[in-house]
């Protein structure tokens, strides 16, 4: 079965670094970034797309400074929905499948993707205080009512996630131990691999 792992956490809890951290940790080498299904919305062809590596996939654009499924379009999650139901049975489906970002943590699309794989969900969580001089270093200039509202959103996937039975490891990840805590899980799920 596919390993997957999903990183979440709301707006500047870590997602990318964490992600970065994971890829070099791996020593993953992405490919180039390729198209992998597309679906026709209402109003355009919505495209999901990722970057392939030795025997996986990681979902998303890798962009310099923010990588993940936030480089997608707002309306990938169904068509990533869609793309797990087609192909997850498929003999060349991924062996491994990494992704983060909102874009993609839908409720639909991670319950598609621990039903069709072996999906371990990293929540990063952050101390308030240490949360609010994250953002003001990186200049994102977001709303805090915006900020607020990832954070709870993250929450409540979490829960509903555990309600589903997936695997949901929860990172401090202002915290260095718990940081490289999560960082050992997520690998030893990904190289469960047979």
């Amino acid at each position: 079965m596919t390993q997957a792992v999903y990183i979440i956490g709301g707006a500047g809890t870590g997602k990318s670094t964490f992600t970065k951290a994971l890829i070099q940790r791996m020593g993953l080498e992405l490919g180039p970034l390729e198209d992998l299904h597309s679906k026709r919305n209402a109003k355009a062809l919505v495209t999901l797309r990722g970057h392939r590596f030795d025997r996986g996939l990681y979902l998303g654009v890798m962009r310099e400074e923010f990588p993940g499924s936030d480089g997608l379009d707002r309306a990938t999650s169904p068509t990533g929905e869609e793309w797990l139901h087609r192909f997850a049975e498929d003999p060349s489906f991924p062996e491994m499948i990494l992704a983060e970002g909102a874009t993609l943590a839908t409720r639909r699309f991670l319950y598609a993707l621990n039903l069709s794989t072996d999906l371990l969900v990293i929540a990063l969580e952050c101390d308030p205080v240490i949360h609010d001089l994250r953002l003001l270093a990186r200049g994102a200039g977001q709303m805090s009512s915006f900020v607020l509202s990832t954070v709870t959103k993250t929450e409540n996937l979490v829960r509903d996630m555990e309600k589903q039975l997936a695997t949901v490891y929860r990172v401090q990840s202002d915290e260095p131990e718990d940081w490289e805590s999560g960082l050992l899980r997520a690998e030893a799920h990904l190289r469960q691999v047979a």
